[in-house]
């Protein structure tokens, strides 16, 4: 349950929930006099990138949610803050949601939250962030090294056309 909303606010922004978390089910039980609340809506995102830059993070990923700019990450689906209403997904690195801010109201964003853990698939996820980064990583650099490449060329092709000179035709002459 998230506490009644003194000023307009979110719970929290886009972010990651915790590396060992294998996924989330919420389960919302909106009270029934709430009815002109609005927010509380759990919004997915995705990246505007192929890599999404963190804003926060701590240093261990079993105590901490990443955090993400909004400006680099673009809503793909929301699901609305509703009594009785379900949603789950798997948690991963591409599993960045946030709730949507709720306008001062004297109610709690009721919900359940329904989650797995596997205290190992931290460490494991952990290196496939790892292996995930480095071949994005790779897939920047070889497409930087084919364009200079063919700038390269470019300019050689330029070069060749200025050492041979102006094309003459036999009707100039």
């Amino acid at each position: 349950m998230n506490s009644p909303a003194t000023k307009p606010s979110s719970v929290r922004g886009p972010h990651l929930d915790r590396g060992d978390e294998i996924y989330a089910g919420l389960l919302y039980l909106r009270d029934a006099k709430d009815k002109i609340t609005k927010g509380g809506a759990l919004q997915v995102y995705k990246c505007l990138q192929t890599t999404c830059p963190r804003i926060r993070r701590r240093a261990n990923a079993n105590t901490a949610h990443t955090q993400y700019d909004p400006s680099q990450i673009q809503v793909t689906d929301s699901v609305k803050y509703e009594a009785n209403t379900f949603v789950m997904f798997i948690n991963g690195e591409k599993a960045i949601h946030a709730v949507t801010p709720r306008n001062k109201t004297p109610y709690s964003r009721r919900l359940v939250n329904i989650i797995a853990q596997d205290k190992h698939r931290s460490e494991m996820q952990s290196e496939i962030n790892t292996i995930m980064r480095q071949r994005a990583s790779e897939a920047r650099r070889e497409a930087r090294a084919k364009q200079r490449e063919r700038a390269r060329r470019g300019s050689n092709k330029n070069r060749q056309k200025i050492a041979a000179g102006p094309v003459v035709k036999q009707d100039d002459v």
